[in-house]
C-alpha cells in the first residue's frame, strides 16, 4: 500500500509530462530511485527521452539522464549489478550510435559505450537480465544479424545470440483415441 501512495505522490505532484505516455515503471532501491520509461520528452520541466529518474525521498527529478537520443521510446527496463538496461525503440544514447538496446550505470545513467547488441527493425518490449544473459522480447527480427524473430538471449560476456535458441511453434495437438 505505502508503494502505491508514494507512487500515486509522483504523479500527482505533476512530475510525469503532460501528455506522455509512460509505458513501464520500475521502482528500485539502489539509490532510491524510481527509473520511468515510456514515450515522453519533459519531465518536471527537464528534457527527459524516454527514461527518467525520479528520488523517492524527494519525489523531484534526479540529475540522472541516459542522454536518449530523439523521439526515445523505451519500453523494457532491466538491473543487473551497477547497470540498468533499457529496450525499446532508439537509435542513441549518451550521443553514441546504439540500436533499441542500451546498457547505462544506475547511479549516472552514462552509457557502457561497450556493450553494444544490434537489434534488427521493431522495438524490445520486455527485458530480463541474470547473471550471464540479457534476455529481449519484441517485434524485432534479428539479434547480433541473426535471425531472432521476437525473443533473443545475448550472453553479456560478449554480446552475442545464445544457442539453441526457443522454438516459439505451436506444438501439434495430442493424439485423441476413441
Amino acid at each position: 500500500r505505502g508503494r502505491w501512495q508514494s507512487l500515486a505522490k509522483i504523479f500527482s505532484s505533476g512530475v510525469a509530462a503532460a501528455g506522455s505516455k509512460v509505458g513501464a515503471m520500475r521502482a528500485l532501491t539502489v539509490g532510491k530511485l524510481c527509473y520511468l520509461a515510456g514515450q515522453f520528452h519533459t519531465v518536471a520541466g527537464s528534457p527527459r527521452l524516454g527514461v527518467a529518474a525520479l528520488d523517492l525521498a524527494s519525489f523531484k527529478l534526479s540529475p540522472w539522464d541516459a542522454k536518449l537520443g530523439a523521439n526515445a521510446r523505451v519500453y523494457g527496463l532491466a538491473t543487473a549489478g551497477n547497470w540498468l538496461y533499457l529496450g525499446g525503440e532508439f537509435t542513441s544514447a549518451g550521443g553514441v550510435p546504439v540500436t533499441r538496446v542500451a546498457r547505462v550505470a544506475l547511479d549516472t545513467g552514462e552509457l557502457d559505450a561497450g556493450f553494444v547488441v544490434a537489434v534488427g527493425s521493431g522495438a524490445v518490449q520486455a527485458l530480463a537480465v541474470d547473471a550471464t544473459r540479457l534476455y529481449l522480447a519484441g517485434t524485432f527480427t534479428a539479434v547480433a544479424s541473426k535471425p531472432a524473430p521476437g525473443f533473443a538471449a545475448v550472453l553479456l560476456a560478449d554480446k552475442t545470440l545464445t544457442t539453441p535458441m526457443l522454438d516459439l511453434k505451436p506444438a501439434p495437438p495430442p493424439a485423441v483415441g476413441l
